[in-house]
């Protein structure tokens, strides 16, 4: 490190370096490594090496990537749930073959890059307004988190820039034939959450999972994220949202939905919700709920006060804010942990049951938990098909028992897990780090089949298809997470990696075949 220094007060700009850091195809000219795209001759000639059918390698998988040799029901036209009798949850394609769900998410013609500030930096930007590329820019705003300002942004996407410097006009379809024939010529059976490759378009080729945009919140929020889930705006709200399902409740290429992506409330470990209902100052329905359900179980002050060991003049004294009332009051801890819960099941329910009186037809994949530590936000399971957790460890196991330990008996999808090494054309490594691309091909294994070998498990998907831009996505992220480059070219090692445990991949899933045992090579992390 050179030339910094330390200050008080925030800078109200950081200063960008003077030179240039992207070549013309997105890639960081810092550095070299085996496979950096020298010319656009050079980027021709590979991606056309790539091209080819779409089509499984293995003769018993049928077009949805199920196993044709393990039909374990009818089938209903979709995409359902199975207990077998050796109590292994399994999913079923819509013909009724077992099916494990393996993909990447974000399957889209490369990743934002974010270049507000960096314009000087790159080698090569076209015009906003050039006809030929004004489709590759995006200017806009969001907030990362519900209680952070707003972050306007502007956006182009080099991985498409590239796709179109090569083949023209039909560089959306081209990108549709290599992403198709990546994918599935190594056994990948499933687009994960943010899907882009031919979703409910008429040329599906690979079964999707989604996310629905827009989870029901309330004018008023409880703690971060968390709205007034007892209000009538939120049920309001809840059948506005389920409505958007009536438009893809035919797609028979839709697994099913996430009702929302790893909501920021379940970030504080062992959070009580119920204090944080005492704590808000605002009059909110579920702060009226809380006290409904104290006078319900004590009938007089009294008998809360003796509980609780408090000294509260009457009811109404709980209108009033209370910092963190279960360490202020020890007693009440077992109270509010109660009504928490069953806040936390009404902030299923309702959306959950609202979805279904639309669709009938698609499985609700649950919320995407961040992580799994706290059983109470296990609460409202029933009201899911499929329970989904994030995961970034190397070994799912733990979480995934988790689960199961505190109750909840569905099958269990890990939406996202992912490593990153620093051999390649990236500077971080993601939320887990490896010693190189064979490493991360081992982690590939060892996590995909630890999935697949646990008695709930039922699918796993890799955060993410494309690797991020050198110079940060639209909050700065630059991952090395890609199954392909910026290029669009393939990480031959992790690839064959996918290939090996697809090849076993209903073997280990139904107990006859051990999983991948080798455990990767870490690293320390870099990531954001």
């Amino acid at each position: 490190m050179e030339n910094f220094f330390l200050t008080d007060d925030k800078p109200e700009e950081f200063p960008v370096p003077g030179k240039k850091l992207v070549d013309e195809f997105g890639q960081w000219k810092g550095k070299e490594w085996p496979g950096k795209i020298q010319s656009l001759d050079e980027l021709a000639k590979k991606l056309k090496v790539i091209e080819g059918e779409a089509r499984y390698p293995f003769a018993e998988w049928n077009r949805w990537g199920g196993d044709s040799a393990r039909k374990l029901t009818e089938g209903t036209g979709y995409f359902a749930t199975f207990k077998s009798e050796d109590g292994r949850w399994h999913l079923v394609d819509p013909e009724g073959c077992d099916y494990f769900s393996l993909g990447p998410c974000g399957t889209n013609p490369g990743d934002q890059c974010r270049i507000d500030g960096f314009e000087q930096n790159c080698d090569w930007l076209p015009d906003m307004q050039d006809p030929e590329y004004k489709e590759f820019y995006r200017e806009g705003s969001r907030r990362r988190t519900a209680y952070m300002p707003l972050d306007h942004y502007k956006i182009t996407n080099f991985t498409a820039m590239n796709l179109k410097k090569v083949y023209g006009d039909q560089w959306r379809g081209k990108w549709e034939n290599i992403a198709h024939h990546i994918l599935m010529k190594n056994g990948i059976n499933s687009q994960g959450n943010f899907p882009g490759l031919c979703v409910n378009n008429g040329r599906s080729k690979l079964p999707y999972v989604r996310e629905l945009p827009g989870f029901p919140a309330t004018n008023t929020l409880i703690f971060r994220d968390f709205p007034d889930v007892l209000s009538p705006e939120y049920s309001e709200q809840s059948e506005q949202y389920a409505r958007q399902l009536a438009d893809w409740a035919d797609d028979v290429w839709l697994i099913g939905y996430f009702l929302r992506n790893e909501p920021e409330f379940n970030f504080v470990e062992g959070l009580l919700i119920a204090d944080e209902v005492l704590h808000n100052p605002a009059r909110t329905y579920c702060r009226q709920g809380l006290i409904s359900f104290l006078r319900d179980k004590y009938g007089t002050i009294e008998a809360l006060n003796q509980a609780w060991d408090a000294g509260f003049a009457g009811f109404e004294a709980l209108e009033q804010p209370l910092d963190c009332c279960s360490r202020t009051y020890p007693a009440s801890k077992f109270d509010l942990q109660q009504f928490s819960i069953h806040l936390i099941r009404e902030y299923i329910r309702i959306p959950s049951l609202a979805c279904k009186a639309v669709d009938k037809h698609h499985l609700n994949l649950g919320l995407r938990w961040s992580k799994a530590y706290n059983p109470d936000m296990m609460a409202g399971w029933e009201y899911f098909d499929v329970f989904s957790i994030n995961c970034y460890d190397f070994d799912p196991s733990k979480d995934m028992d988790f689960v199961k330990n505190a109750g909840v008996d569905l099958p269990i999808l890990l939406g996202e897990y992912h490593c990153g090494a620093l051999d390649r054309g990236l500077p971080a490594t993601g939320l887990k780090g490896v010693t190189d691309q064979k490493e991360r091909g081992v982690m590939w294994r060892h996590f995909v089949e630890k999935v697949a070998a646990h008695p709930y498990g039922v699918g796993a998907h890799w955060f993410q298809f494309n690797d991020q831009f050198c110079l940060g996505r639209y909050d700065g992220e630059n991952y090395q997470i890609g199954m392909v480059d910026i290029c669009m070219q393939p990480y031959e090692e992790l690839m064959d990696a996918v290939y090996e445990t697809s090849k076993v991949l209903y073997k280990v899933k139904n107990g006859e075949m051990e999983p991948y045992a080798r455990y990767p090579v870490a690293i320390p992390m870099i990531g954001y």
